[in-house]
């Protein structure tokens, strides 16, 4: 148990008859998401004209969402994010805030149609020699 981080003073060991089940019992004080059991299948669903809602409605969603939960406390409050990186902010908000950056498809500066393209940046390399042929 030390090999996976577990504390040696947090850990108790006491003697048990031997013909108590369960032998050992494992306790941790952390979160743990548990899925429901959905073994009541016994209604058919099909013929639902009132749409009263069966017993085991959601519970294959909740079962599903459980399984994929790597941390549970992420359900009690999310964790904590890292600052963004600064100099890509600054790089990306300065060329939406510059008038040449922003310019339509087709080579215009106002009055088009075509949806706005960034000048460089991200966008890939054909593309890129496609805008910088228009000019």
């Amino acid at each position: 148990m030390v090999e996976a981080g577990i504390n040696y003073r947090l850990t108790r060991a006491q003697p048990a008859p031997a013909n108590e089940i369960p032998a050992i019992r494992l306790a941790y004080r952390r979160p743990v998401a548990v899925p429901p059991s959905c073994d009541k299948w016994g209604e058919n669903v099909g013929r639902n004209e009132e749409r009263i809602p069966y017993p085991n409605l959601g519970c294959a969603t909740q079962h599903n969402l459980a399984i994929m939960i790597d941390n549970a406390r992420d359900m009690q409050r999310p964790q904590k994010e890292d600052p963004r990186a600064g100099e890509r902010r600054n790089v990306t908000w300065s060329a939406s805030l510059s008038p040449r950056s922003i310019r339509c498809s087709c080579g215009a500066t106002s009055a088009c149609r075509n949806p706005p393209v960034v000048d460089g940046g991200s966008l890939p390399g054909a593309m890129r020699r496609r805008i910088s042929a228009r000019r």
